[in-house]
């Protein structure tokens, strides 16, 4: 009798933990997903990309996944993202925080690597488009660059860059991002459809007004935002900074190094990193 009731309840407990299923996530764009059991409880799913046609795991990390007894995924499901090659062609509104805490200095050497980085990318009509401006607690716009003044002519913008001036006080960076979404990166001002708009946002300090709902908005948009933060490695645990930026992995800190010159080809190679990875394509 013990024996039976015991194959009873094995065969109950097994039945009931089969009966739960986590969400069906559905298909699994360019790669392949294998899980142990589909979406039922205890399945195990492994995820691999398709290399060959330029395909990577976005995050990297996320190799596996299981459904929990709870009908949850363990993790979020990776996806595939496809990683660009050069030309990279972007349309880029670089937003400069030109705040008393950085001072001329700063500033310059703020010019210096936005200058480095309209000479080492493809700069042209048809390939990527650069545009800038600055803020403090105002966005200035009689030294703005559109999308549309330079492209192609790379000394032209890197003079147009050198005229910026440096002064005022505060730091809006909410407000700056609503500027670089509906005037920068409007059609009107050179936008062009269906080429990818990345925000490159450089600042040293915290906003002074909100920044949440202009960030989540640009991430439903498509926009990419990278942060670089200068000044103190500390910075980079700032939550207004992960909330401000598509993703944890697009906040570059500088640290300690900024005022040693970390603004190099370096720092040009880790936003090229971000810029090269493109948002997860459901084709």
């Amino acid at each position: 009798m013990k024996i039976a009731l015991t194959i009873a309840l094995i065969i109950s407990t097994s039945y009931f933990v089969r009966a739960i299923t986590c969400p069906d996530e559905g298909f699994f764009y360019n790669g392949i997903a294998y899980c142990t059991d589909g979406n039922f409880a205890g399945s195990v799913c492994v995820y691999t990309c398709d290399e060959v046609q330029g395909f990577v795991l976005e995050p990297p990390e996320v190799t596996t996944n299981q459904c929990l007894n709870d009908s949850t995924w363990s993790l979020p499901r990776p996806c595939c993202a496809a990683t660009c090659s050069p030309p990279v062609n972007f349309d880029c509104v670089i937003v400069i925080d030109s705040s008393s805490s950085l001072g001329d200095y700063g500033f310059g050497l703020i010019k210096d690597f936005v200058k480095l980085f309209v000479d080492l990318i493809e700069l042209s009509a048809n390939a990527s488009r650069v545009g800038v401006f600055r803020y403090n607690r105002k966005v200035d716009t009689r030294s703005q660059i559109d999308l549309r003044d330079y492209a192609g002519d790379v000394n032209g913008l890197k003079e147009a860059i050198d005229r910026i001036p440096y002064d005022g006080r505060g730091t809006r960076t909410g407000q700056a991002l609503y500027h670089a979404r509906d005037v920068l990166l409007a059609e009107a001002f050179g936008s062009r459809p269906g080429v990818r708009s990345i925000i490159l946002l450089i600042t040293d300090g915290r906003s002074q007004d909100d920044v949440g709902r202009i960030s989540q908005q640009l991430r439903e948009e498509g926009i990419v935002v990278i942060v670089i933060a200068v000044f103190g490695p500390w910075y980079y645990f700032d939550e207004q900074l992960l909330e401000i930026a598509t993703r944890p992995e697009n906040i570059i800190n500088t640290g300690g190094e900024w005022e040693v010159g970390s603004l190099n080809v370096n720092l040009f190679g880790q936003v090229l990193d971000r810029l090269c990875v493109e948002e997860c394509l459901e084709v």
